[in-house]
């Protein structure tokens, strides 16, 4: 190997000092732990199968003609739909999420003191967000703390098990990232989801925010699906999520994957039984 030496210059011949570039300023990310980035998958992938059960919710609930509703986590209105004849408000930390849904009155807010005065709501409604709250005690009680007295909080959440379809994504997910590692970040983004699935647990933490009487039944809903719009509703939710966070440009094959284990398996129209827990309770 030939090394050149570098040519000595004379000091009048030195050059001037180099100004270097401005540091391109670092590109806002969002947090995968939000729905912020699949906000408009979520909006035409799984918005239109909760429907059904969010109208079930509103009658569940059992809102006066003359009523207000708050829905927390409102997400892209499926209950403020429902709703739509009654004076419902919808809140949801996420304003991509706000944006799909429809136009109505609707605000950014985080279910954690929420910006509404003491004894606002007739009915309160939460539509599967119970185990994403970080603090379930906390939330609970400033949701009852919005509602009169004689109000009721109604919730539906899904019930814990799992069927051929999830447990195709979760292997998948699985051994994409690892296992410790999914568990682990699920378990700090759903919290309460051994609460929220769970009728005896559930029915307890109702009970525990000071709601009584509470009442918790279970409802299976049959849902028709494309495959593809099955594996893009699963990316919107944790699990994608975070797998969409960890693989960053590999992403894409990622979801080849997924289609092809899919294709393998299950034929291209889906039908898929969902159990969810619908609970109902009163504030003193």
């Amino acid at each position: 190997m030939k090394w050149f030496g570098r040519k000595r210059e004379s000091p009048s011949a030195a050059p001037a000092p180099q100004r270097s570039a401005p540091a391109a300023p670092p590109r806002p990310r969002t947090d995968w732990r939000t729905y912020d980035l699949v906000a408009a998958d979520y909006a035409r992938a799984v918005a239109p199968h909760l429907r059904p059960m969010a109208a079930d919710l509103v009658a569940f609930a059992e809102v006066p003609a003359s009523g207000r509703l708050l829905d927390v986590g409102t997400g892209t209105g499926v209950v403020l739909e429902a709703a739509a004849s009654l004076a419902a408000f919808g809140v949801d930390p996420s304003v991509a999420m706000l944006k799909q849904g429809a136009a109505g009155p609707i605000a950014a807010a985080a279910t954690i003191n929420l910006p509404f005065r003491t004894d606002t709501f007739h009915v309160a409604t939460a539509t599967f967000v119970l185990p994403l709250f970080t603090k379930l005690d906390t939330a609970l009680f400033d949701v009852i703390r919005v509602l009169r007295p004689g109000g009721r909080l109604a919730t539906v959440t899904w019930e814990a098990g799992e069927d051929e379809l999830q447990k195709t994504w979760r292997d998948l997910a699985e051994r994409a990232v690892g296992l410790e590692l999914l568990r682990d970040e699920l378990r700090d983004v759903e919290p309460w989801s051994s609460v929220g699935g769970n009728r005896a647990r559930l029915e307890q933490a109702l009970r525990d925010a000071g709601l009584h009487p509470v009442s918790v039944e279970r409802r299976q809903y049959k849902v028709t699906i494309s495959r593809e719009d099955y594996v893009t509703e699963k990316t919107t939710e944790a699990t994608g999520r975070f797998v969409r966070e960890m693989l960053a440009d590999e992403w894409p094959q990622f979801l080849d994957q997924a289609r092809a284990a899919y294709a393998s398996a299950f034929p291209e129209m889906l039908v898929d039984f969902r159990d969810v827990l619908f609970a109902v309770g009163t504030k003193a």
